[in-house]
């Protein structure tokens, strides 16, 4: 076809100026339907393929026989955006995205396009309904999705990487392998191991890491990056992503040389398998060695191990805003730093809105029950090398402790804001020497505090009656645990016949105190607060911090000791029956012995 200066100048012809289009002499045509015409032998000679008009008309079209593919520049009308590559196949497709030409061949939209419901006869004005379209072009991608067996693919720069890729079920082999050098690599499609790890990094200066609307899945580990080659991986975000491992960590970062750096893991949602078995491994997320790290906006579905594991030589980490719905083992573990194996003290870490749900009936559980299994558990060491956590915000929920705080010589202080304790047979336990600055809320935990030598608890609050305050399983030769606030409610019955005494706890070693009472009943209250002191042998009140008040027939309310007991007498003339009295005492209270129980 020739075009002259001019009309190729205007841009009149410029579609026929820069490609010559295939012509053909038709059998039966609907005018405008072909752009061009000529013989087809010269068309398959040049590897050629036909283009039309639209969808529209299709029908009425004989195309010849030796044509395997042709093309379409719209659906309804040239250009209104329907265009797509098609092919001929031996039977009408199952989906929507094909047609039928006269002579009742029939054609379907060809595969590695991306199929668009204006393919399909949208209209995308805003006025017709459209909902057939959608949902077909939906169905036709999902029809047409590819996955692609793989040995193993090693990343390389710039690139992206989008494919659905599943690997050909070596032991161990990780589907995509982070080499040496890599800088600027991204993630955005399907990565499923058959019997090896899913994502693995042991390079040596790789950076730039992007994993994000990813689902990986590694029959072993999901993403691991360790410092099998001294790994120096730096500048990873693994986000919006579904990690999954079926029977070790979704993610770890072990890093045990220290220098891999900068890790980003926010907005994802992670688990491990449910299998028959029960294995030792099946962390959520696990950080060693590793700078500058961050966990939030997550979700841990379900964990075999520790949803949460820290250890070893870690800096600079934060958790923040992560929900674990099942796990049937520790759930956040901040372990001692492995200092005799050449690694240095960890950071404390930064950890706000926590939430930890364990499942002690989950059938893959080891042992059926609560006991050795902790919300939050501080393992330190004597060198005090899990220092300065702090905490707000943390829920735990079924555990034998909700927090676990370790001990050492040189122990940190831990800081808990609104920790909360549900459901767990002891709300804290403190390890020899630990101490802990803040608040735990406590509910349904039968025990408030279990505590070794020299340990200490600023606040200490049950909205629910204990079974017992304190279990002390210390030394009665070296100060026991020091509470600074204790409050408690008591089931009171009163008779109404005068007055009676109502022990509240055992009498501490040490006592320094405010002590304040309140109870109501209908119409008849009292509310009291003075000053107490114990010194191991002697009870007293303070001269003139005696408040009370009274509505009703409640009066001479006092504290005494009462043989070894704290205790409330109070004078009634109305009988009250198991109303709570909330006791809350702020000073030192020192134990050596197991507090009253319930």
């Amino acid at each position: 076809m020739r075009t002259s200066r001019r009309l190729f100048i205007s841009g009149i012809s410029l579609a026929a100026a820069i490609v010559t289009l295939p012509l053909y002499s038709w059998r039966k045509r609907e005018s405008g339907s072909c752009l061009g015409e000529s013989p087809a032998t010269d068309i398959t000679a040049r590897g050629n393929v036909p283009i039309y008009a639209t969808v529209t008309g299709m029908s009425t079209l004989s195309i010849p026989a030796n044509i395997n593919a042709l093309r379409v520049t719209g659906y309804s009308a040239a250009g209104d955006g329907g265009g797509a590559l098609y092919k001929k196949v031996g039977s009408e497709p199952s989906h929507a995205g094909k047609f039928q030409t006269e002579g009742g061949s029939w054609w379907e939209i060809a595969e590695g396009q991306d199929s668009t419901a204006d393919m399909l006869g949208a209209a995308g004005d805003e006025i017709t309904d459209d909902s057939a379209a959608v949902k077909s072009a939906i169905a036709l991608r999902s029809a047409t999705s590819r996955r692609y067996l793989v040995a193993s693919v090693n990343t390389f720069c710039n690139a992206e990487m989008f494919e659905r890729v599943i690997d050909s079920g070596a032991t161990s082999n990780p589907v995509v392998n982070i080499v040496n050098d890599t800088e600027f690599w991204k993630l955005t499609g399907r990565v499923e191991s058959v019997d090896g790890m899913g994502i693995r990094d042991n390079s040596n200066g790789a950076s730039k890491i992007i994993i994000s609307g990813a689902d990986v899945i590694g029959a072993s580990y999901g993403f691991l990056s360790d410092d099998a080659q001294s790994t120096d991986l730096r500048d990873v975000i693994i986000s919006t992503s579904f990690m999954y491992s079926d029977r070790a960590d979704v993610i770890a970062l072990n890093h045990f040389d220290g220098n891999a750096q900068n890790f980003i893991v926010t907005g994802n949602i992670l688990g491990t398998g449910v299998g028959s078995t029960f294995p030792g491994s099946g962390f959520g997320l696990s950080v060693a060695g590793t700078k500058g790290w961050l966990l939030g906006d997550s979700i841990i579905k379900f964990t075999r191990s520790e949803a949460i594991h820290i250890e070893d030589e870690q800096r600079e980490g934060q958790i923040s805003n992560v929900t674990v719905r099942e796990t049937i083992d520790h759930g956040l573990y901040i372990s001692r730093s492995a200092e005799s194996g050449g690694q240095g003290p960890s950071d404390g870490i930064n950890v706000s809105n926590l939430i930890i749900k364990h499942n002690k009936d989950h059938p893959n559980h080891s042992t059926g029950s609560k006991v050795g299994f902790y919300g939050i558990y501080i393992l330190a060491t004597e060198h005090g090398s899990a220092p300065a956590c702090n905490f707000s915000n943390i829920r735990a929920h079924g555990f034998e402790y909700g927090f676990n705080i370790g001990g050492g010589s040189a122990v940190e202080v831990c800081n808990i804001q609104n920790g909360y304790a549900k459901d767990c047979d002891c709300a804290v336990n403190l390890a020899y020497g630990a101490t802990v600055r803040g608040e735990i809320l406590a509910t349904d935990c039968p025990t408030l505090v279990r505590s070794g030598n020299n340990s200490e608890i600023e606040s200490v609050v049950t909205n629910t009656v204990p079974n017992a305050i304190l279990n002390y399983v210390g030394t009665a030769t070296n100060n026991g645990v020091l509470i600074r606030h204790l409050q408690f409610p008591k089931l009171l019955t009163h008779r109404g016949g005068g007055a009676e005494i109502f022990d509240l706890m055992d009498m501490p070693t040490r006592l320094m105190a405010r002590i304040s009472m309140r109870l109501n009943n209908n119409n008849h209250s009292f509310y009291m607060c003075l000053d107490a002191k114990f010194d191991g042998m002697d009870f007293d009140i303070i001269t003139g911090t005696d408040i009370s008040s009274h509505i009703g027939n409640f009066s001479g309310a006092t504290l005494i000791n009462n043989s070894g007991k704290l205790a409330l007498r109070v004078i009634s003339t109305t009988a009250v029956s198991a109303k709570r009295l909330i006791v809350d005492i702020r000073g030192d209270i020192y134990s050596s012995k197991d507090l009253l129980a319930y």
